[in-house]
């Protein structure tokens, strides 16, 4: 696919412009069943952020009600880091343990949980295959296991999974869509993603969106076109610190180095999330690693190891690299 630069500046002017958010129904809910099915009429008009904030208020009102929490957590899980979303997890493998009948919703939430465990992740994952099989229509379980193919590594199989997905609600609202580029640029089809990313920007503008599409852009070596997006979002959602992370990143794969630690710092100073500040810190050292700054790399790395709610994985990446940049520090 080739994107000409008119009609990519045409995306990029319009983004923003498209459909306004359905406003919420201010009628009482009778029961859960009702409230699932208003959920639904959001999600599948694709205004995930209006089904999200509508099962947040669900499932105060029906605390007992496995299939809402189930959705919210799936929801949470598509744009939160892993620590933030185990709550809701937890809360509904509680809710399975206190019933008496048996449902799909607390076991997927058991499985997913399990998936951050080495030890039990591969049988975790086949439980939650085998669960998604037997229950083929219904979209979460669909969604969920698409996002545990996603943690796994397996986005082949995750590709499938929201080719499912899709296939059953077209206008799934656009952190489906996200997730199905990401599972495509994971496997080196990033002209593919790209034209997704073009699509979800051209409608909904959002801080996540432009990011996803810039490093979209830049792994494509597309900077130029990648500035632009970053651009756009500083000036749109000032205080986000996608944009600048965004124009650190290229401004250091262009040998812009000082200019890359400017946008840097910029965007750890403005990042309130753990998981967009790790990031930013981790790039921002590897940045002074590439001008020999090893002791201010050093202690940008060990921040990360630092924060609260970081993974292991990336407490691990952190100190690894930290450990690395202390003894090139030492060899200067």
């Amino acid at each position: 696919m080739q994107v000409r630069n008119g009609f990519f500046v045409a995306v990029v002017l319009g983004l923003g412009s498209g459909m306004l958010p359905a406003q919420a129904d201010n009628k009482p809910t009778k029961n859960a069943s009702e409230g699932y099915q208003s959920v639904w009429q959001f999600w599948n008009k694709g205004e995930g952020k209006q089904a999200e904030a509508t099962l947040q208020k669900l499932v105060e009102q029906f605390p007992q009600d496995v299939r809402l929490g189930l959705f919210l957590a799936t929801c949470v899980a598509s744009h939160e880091p892993d620590t933030t979303a185990e709550a809701y997890f937890s809360r509904v493998v509680e809710l399975g343990a206190k019933s008496a009948k048996s449902a799909p919703e607390p076991l997927a939430a058991q499985h997913f949980l399990h998936l951050s465990d080495p030890d039990s992740a591969n049988e975790a994952f086949a439980a939650l295959a085998e669960l998604a099989r037997q229950n083929s229509k219904d979209p979460i379980l669909i969604w969920l296991y698409a996002q545990a193919a996603q943690r796994m590594e397996k986005p082949e199989v995750a590709e499938k999974a929201f080719n499912t997905l899709l296939k059953q609600s077209k206008d799934a609202p656009s952190v489906v869509r996200q997730g199905y580029a990401d599972v495509l640029e994971a496997q080196g089809k990033h002209f593919f993603a790209l034209e997704h990313r073009l699509k979800i920007a051209s409608y909904e503008s959002s801080p996540a969106s432009l990011h996803a599409l810039c490093a979209n852009l830049t792994t494509l070596s597309r900077f130029s076109e990648a500035a632009s997006v970053a651009t756009l979002a500083t000036k749109s959602f000032p205080g986000a610190p996608h944009g600048w992370h965004d124009l650190g990143v290229i401004s250091a794969k262009t040998n812009q180095n000082d200019l890359a630690l400017t946008h840097f710092s910029k965007a750890a100073e403005l990042s309130s999330r753990t998981f967009d500040k790790s990031q930013t810190l981790l790039a921002w050292g590897s940045c002074l690693e590439s001008q020999k700054k090893f002791v201010e790399a050093a202690e940008k790395y060990r921040r990360v190891a630092s924060l609260q709610g970081v993974s292991a994985q990336r407490i691990k990446e952190a100190n690894q690299r930290a450990r690395a940049a202390e003894l090139a520090s030492g060899g200067n």
